[in-house]
């Protein structure tokens, strides 16, 4: 699996699977479902709407799952993202880190934690 390492690449010895590997798996999923029903309509196929049902259905526990994880682990999951953009944009040695520094100037922001950042 293609997954990101902590400098921003992706490739061998990673922390998290690529998200946009993760959406277009998951948008051609639904565009092959969709298919799948288009042709259970036209051909008047029971088996092929059914299928079609029981994967939508289990798509959407799956995602209240997720949502239901999210909703639980809210605060570490906070943590964990102002943690990595820190790590990230104090650096000041990337471009990321020169992009953001560039909008909060310009928009008379304060930085992540206030005017101590800069």
């Amino acid at each position: 699996a293609v997954v990101s390492t902590q400098s921003g690449h992706y490739g061998p010895g990673a922390v998290g699977i690529n998200p946009l590997i993760i959406t277009v798996a998951m948008g051609t999923l639904i565009v092959f479902l969709s298919v799948v029903c288009l042709i259970g309509v036209i051909a008047k196929k029971k088996t092929l709407l059914q299928a079609y049902c029981y994967t939508t259905i289990l798509i959407m526990l799956i995602q209240l799952g997720f949502c239901l994880f999210i909703y639980i682990n809210k605060d570490a999951l906070v943590s964990m993202v102002q943690m990595e953009c820190q790590k990230k944009l104090l650096r000041n040695d990337n471009q990321d880190a020169y992009l953001v520094d560039e909008i909060q100037t310009g928009l008379g922001c304060c930085g992540w934690l206030g005017p101590r950042d800069y």
